[in-house]
């Protein structure tokens, strides 16, 4: 049995395999915050709620939010250990996704979706009022 030294390739493969895990939870850990945040304001928007039940949940989306800028934060650190580098998140770009559809797309696989063209926010904005005004449409 041989051991692995720091200068073996097995070694290097663990390390990257460590690190693609680190990053990998995290990105997972800032999806679950952001859809659980996400319910919790659909819950706010429904009418029938006693004030002390929209107290509750305003006090629950303080705890999800700050709960979602450590998160952030340990997601960036993993994504600056990656090669190649990963893009930074911010806490307002987290925020601003207001839909499960626009945080998918942080989601790593095989292939990088984010390079595609039908990813670039301002394509994302046009496909949101395209669809918005054709349904527009039906409901006149």
């Amino acid at each position: 049995m041989v051991r692995w030294t720091p200068d073996s390739q097995e070694y290097q493969a663990g390390i990257v395999l460590t690190t693609e895990q680190r990053y990998h939870k995290a990105l997972m850990e800032v999806e679950r915050l952001v859809v659980q945040q996400l319910f919790e304001l659909t819950k706010l928007g429904m009418s029938s709620l006693a004030y002390n039940l929209r107290d509750k949940i305003a006090k629950a989306l303080k705890t999800w939010s700050e709960a979602i800028r450590h998160v952030i934060t340990d997601y960036n650190e993993a994504a600056a250990s990656l090669t190649p580098l990963r893009e930074r998140l911010t806490f307002a770009e987290v925020i601003h996704m207001t839909s499960l559809a626009e945080f998918d797309i942080l989601c790593d696989t095989q292939q990088d979706i984010r390079l595609l063209p039908w990813t670039q926010p301002a394509r994302c904005e046009a496909m949101v009022l395209h669809f918005g005004i054709k349904h527009a449409k039906e409901e006149i």
